[in-house]
């Protein structure tokens, strides 16, 4: 390997003797009739970085980039089982052996003929191609003479768990090739899903006020990061706050989308602006629509996330306060829930609300006795149990909510050790997995995903130690740009102030 370890670092990796070698160009042989997502030609242009485009061929572009460019990648069909392929310096793969998956997401064995995979789904074989792409080591690099070699090597690999997924939030102050540079990172290193969060700055259909005027995307803008997504293997998942943050903003700043522009819209909030009223029918009517403009754009999927956190003036207009607020609460909830269902998709909630604050402490207290809706919640849902303070040990917030019969989502923020902590802990309970989050950090946070991502995908405990120079390297392979702006995690070199893009 090139670098001092693979990231996730597989459970099986056995050194052989010998080399394949490889010059100006390598054909990966696919199964006929492959997804053309992964076997055709690049189609989209309309990247950032230097190559231009957004990869339809994920497998090649892996590959190119890993062989500094200097290598010319093509696809061809061969009669091969499902998601399996080869991997040759132009020759056909003769008679070289699939590798055993059996109990595996994937196998692959390098012998100086070539590489040979087989996986057992779509995924599988793309993850695959990102550890081969990690064995590549550059010989020469002179102009014509390039020369690369891979050692013979055995991969065989699986997850630790199911939901791996990554939380971004797309501000007004966020340029899109963050949001491009994300993508690329989650798909290569294996995560599940992206949770797509807007902050204003998406154009719905139903209401203009939504999103802040020079300042947020047309869907045509943003499909064709959506499309990448998929390309790499993420589902992408959609966000919209549906309780507090309603006014989509960061309270400190005293922003809010829509009574900004649209005063007349009073009535949809609590009377602070900051929580939807849920008991006015049109507030439900108008998320319902929201909910379903962002379904279409996301595309099919198995969840959408909707919020809940920090409604700290939950219920309290004069209609609310007629309520009881937690079977209020519920009752909302558990409409959204059977909504979804209709469309294949689970609602996902921040478990803040749905704890005491005074018996937990650490969390910020919502409104309106929300913590005792639980019992009465549907189980369709899944809980993401955000503990950002726990370093260590069980974690009994998480514990609780499985006790009530829910799929909880552990969610950790930027800290090594609380990463470390809820990610050993999500596969000592049986959890359903973990939703990384990052906020206003996700620059910094860059520079933390292969370890994080690894944390998700190799069995506890982790132990690898965090090195930023190698997380550099990947990303400057993983997504490959020479403009200062889009090239690492910061958009500046000398600031003293926080970098909120």
């Amino acid at each position: 390997m090139y670098l001092t370890r693979l990231y996730p670092a597989p459970a099986v990796y056995e050194e052989c003797a010998g080399c394949f070698s490889f010059g100006g160009e390598l054909r990966i042989f696919l199964p006929e009739g492959t997804d053309s997502s992964v076997k055709d030609a690049s189609v989209f242009d309309a990247g950032v970085f230097d190559a231009g485009v957004f990869d339809a061929n994920p497998l090649a572009a892996m590959l190119e980039t890993f062989c500094c460019t200097a290598v010319r990648v093509c696809s061809v069909s061969a009669p091969l089982p499902p998601f399996c392929a080869f991997v040759t310096a132009g020759e056909a793969p003769g008679a070289l052996p699939l590798p055993d998956a059996q109990g595996f997401e994937y196998a692959l064995a390098v012998t100086p003929s070539g590489a040979a995979i087989r996986a057992h789904t779509r995924e599988g074989l793309l993850h695959a191609f990102a550890a081969l792409a990690q064995c590549i080591v550059p010989d020469c690099l002179d102009c014509g003479a390039e020369r690369f070699h891979i050692g013979c090597v055995r991969i065989a690999d699986r997850p630790a768990l199911p939901v791996r997924a990554i939380h971004f939030c797309l501000f007004p102050e966020t340029d899109l090739s963050l949001l491009e540079r994300v993508i690329r990172m989650a798909g290569f290193f294996g995560l599940t899903h992206l949770v797509l969060e807007f902050w204003g700055t998406l154009r719905y259909d139903v209401c203009r006020a939504l999103a802040w005027e020079g300042r947020s995307h047309s869907k045509d803008e943003l499909r064709p990061y959506i499309d990448l997504a998929r390309s790499l293997g993420v589902e992408v998942v959609p966000m919209l706050n549906s309780l507090g943050h309603a006014a989509m903003a960061r309270e400190r700043f005293g922003r809010h989308t829509i009574l900004a522009q649209d005063p007349r819209l009073e009535r949809y909030f609590e009377p602070d602006g900051w929580t939807w009223c849920v008991s006015n029918p049109d507030t439900r009517k108008l998320l319902s629509e929201m909910r379903a403009e962002l379904s279409e754009l996301c595309g099919e999927g198995s969840y959408f996330h909707l919020g809940c956190d920090e409604a700290r003036s939950f219920a309290t207009c004069e209609h609310c306060r007629k309520e009881n607020p937690p079977e209020l609460l519920a009752e909302y909830l558990n409409g959204i829930a059977d909504e979804l269902a209709s469309s294949g998709r689970r609602g996902i909630l921040w478990g803040d609300a749905l704890l005491d604050s005074r018996a937990w402490p650490g969390l910020i207290a919502t409104g309106g006795r929300t913590h005792e809706a639980l019992d009465a919640l549907d189980r369709r849902f899944l809980i993401a149990d955000w503990q950002y303070g726990v370093k260590s040990g069980p974690v009994a917030s998480t514990a609780y909510f499985m006790e009530k019969g829910f799929d909880v989502l552990l969610s950790p923020w930027d800290d090594y050790e609380n990463l470390r902590a809820l990610s050993s802990y999500a596969q000592e309970a049986g959890a359903a997995g973990v939703l990384l989050t990052t906020w206003h950090h996700m620059p910094q946070y860059l520079r933390l995903l292969p370890d994080a991502a690894s944390m998700l995908w190799e069995k506890a405990p982790y132990e690898h130690p965090y090195a930023i120079t190698e997380a550099a390297a990947l990303l400057r392979r993983v997504c490959r740009s020479s403009r200062f702006e889009d090239s690492g995690w910061n958009g500046f070199e000398v600031s003293g102030d926080e970098y909120t893009g």
